[in-house]
């Protein structure tokens, strides 16, 4: 049998070494910027005054005291009044002494004498709780309204964003190697 020389190869992997840090990304939102400005609305207000009116002639008539023309005119209005009382007076008295049928005697009643009345005219008007008359007049307000403003502005402000690239360090750690050995070759034969 005849034996061959054999080649010996020895074979050796490359290692390779990764060091890896992750990258960091920061991000900032600022608030948008804003300016509000305002302008107050206005109102206005103007009111009259009220009038008011109170009319007291009533009560001063019911006092007596409303005034010498309007006294007269109520003594003309009762002086009616009291000839019609003093008409049918008189024709009662009459009728009483022309009765001779009744027993009394009405001569002898007649024949005394009557007081005046001086209170038959009756010049002063009816007293009455509701004798002064008031009555107020209200009028409107004028009501004016300036309407206000508001002026918004916005600015929206941009991102802050900071980046930090990460590190990739990739490096030999061991060569690839390959390595022959040759067989010993024995020349002297």
């Amino acid at each position: 049998m005849v034996s061959f020389p054999v080649v010996q190869i020895q074979t050796q992997n490359a290692k390779l070494g990764i060091v890896a840090n992750r990258g960091v990304l920061d991000f900032e939102q600022p608030r948008a910027t804003m300016e509000i400005k305002t302008t107050p609305p206005k109102l206005n207000i103007n009111s009259e005054n009220g009038e008011l009116h109170i009319d007291q002639s009533r009560a001063w008539d019911a006092y007596g005291t409303g005034g010498h023309l309007k006294m007269m005119n109520s003594i003309y209005q009762e002086a009616r009044r009291v000839g019609m009382e003093g008409i049918a007076r008189i024709v009662d008295e009459g009728n009483r002494m022309a009765a001779i049928q009744n027993k009394a005697d009405a001569f002898v009643e007649l024949a005394h004498f009557a007081p005046i009345r001086f209170n038959e005219f009756n010049y002063c008007g009816d007293a009455s709780f509701d004798n002064v008359d008031i009555n107020y007049i209200a009028h409107k307000p004028d009501i004016q309204v300036q309407d206000g403003q508001l002026s918004i502005e916005t600015q929206v402000n941009k991102p802050i964003m900071n980046n930090r690239s990460g590190i990739l360090d990739i490096y030999m750690i061991q060569y690839q190697q390959i390595q022959f050995t040759p067989p010993q070759i024995d020349v002297m034969k």
